[in-house]
């Protein structure tokens, strides 16, 4: 019995995620976007342009993507769902150098700038989440560098 619930522990361990808070997009924005794209499609069929109505395509599809960002045990990950097609962008912890904490920008939530090399991703949580975000982060890789971003 100690050992089911010992494995219970460690498999809660490993499935805890975070979810990020992704901004909406606005609906001026999305049907400026599939109008674009069928602005594109139209002109590259009248120029006979192929690649212009492969773009117009995507354009169209990217309005209807769904996004989420996910912080697990495991690494950080943007989740995209696209028309019933999923994708995963995941970054292991053992990739990421450093994570730099912004209070300022979107109060009252925190951003997370989680960079692996010269890339770096924006992540936004709520204020209440911070302290088992970076235990789980120092938990993951102790090497990570973990900072503050200061403002003047």
């Amino acid at each position: 019995m100690k050992q089911i619930i010992l494995e219970y522990k460690i498999r809660k361990e490993r499935v805890m995620e975070h979810y990020g808070i992704i901004p909406k997009r606005g609906i001026g924005i999305k049907i400026g976007a599939i109008s674009l794209g069928l602005y594109s499609i139209y002109t590259s069929i009248l120029n006979i342009n192929l690649f212009y109505i492969l773009f117009g395509i995507i354009l169209i599809f990217a309005t209807f993507c769904r996004k989420k960002h996910i912080l697990t045990a495991d690494g950080v990950d943007i989740y995209y769902s696209i028309c019933g097609f999923r994708f995963h962008n995941i970054w292991k912890w053992s990739e990421i150098r450093s994570v730099h904490l912004d209070y300022k920008n979107s109060k009252p939530n925190v951003e997370f700038h989680i960079s692996k090399g010269i890339v770096s991703r924006r992540f936004i949580f709520q204020n209440l989440n911070i302290c088992e975000i970076i235990e789980v982060i120092k938990k993951a890789n102790s090497k990570i560098y973990i900072s503050e971003i200061e403002r003047k």
